[in-house]
């Protein structure tokens, strides 16, 4: 993999503070062929992360702000039941310049100002996506393509036996050893 190829971004609020929903601003655009990126001016989209969603949609009103023409139509089950839709391909920027092109997405009601798209699995399968609350502050990362698994328990178990040996109180001027290593007898 090349250093062009790889593609990173972490989402903090201004506000801080915890998510109650994921939302990332980005950009979308109608597909369109490299050399015609100049001509290009994607639109500001916000981008609601779910991983329930097995693809991406966007709302009617993006649909018609980026004037798309459907290519085809599909049956979308979602919470509510189900319905058959449009099916509208276009290129999606993820914050930090991150591009997927050519994504098929479904069309699905307005998300009432909260959101634009929705990004489903099919695109977040395509990196590694991490969510961490520290000190009760939500930070969201995303990076592809995926480069290292991430294994919390690993992690906890190394942090616990690190506490362990710290948490060892013998007497004054002793050092820890493994109790598995013999210990040196003192004579008195």
């Amino acid at each position: 993999m090349s250093k062009k190829d790889f593609y990173a971004f972490t989402h903090i609020t201004k506000e801080g503070g915890l998510f109650s929903a994921i939302i990332t601003p980005g950009f979308s655009s109608p597909p369109h062929l490299p050399e015609e990126m100049k001509d290009i001016e994607p639109t500001p989209t916000k981008q609601l992360w779910d991983t329930g969603a097995t693809n991406c949609a966007i709302t009617s009103s993006l649909v018609k702000k980026l004037k798309l023409t459907p290519i085809g139509k599909t049956e979308v089950t979602y919470g509510g039941g189900s319905e058959e839709t449009y099916v509208h391909l276009i290129h999606v920027f993820l914050p930090n310049n991150v591009l997927i092109r050519n994504i098929q997405v479904t069309e699905c009601n307005d998300g009432k100002g909260v959101f634009d798209m929705i990004i489903g699995m099919d695109v977040i399968t395509t990196g590694d996506f991490s969510v961490t609350n520290v000190n009760g502050n939500t930070v969201v990362s995303f990076r592809t393509p995926s480069t290292e698994k991430i294994d919390y328990v690993k992690e906890a178990n190394i942090i616990k036996s690190l506490a362990s040996r710290k948490a060892f109180t013998g007497r004054k001027g002793q050092k820890y050893t493994h109790p598995k290593k013999k210990r040196k007898k003192r004579r008195r």
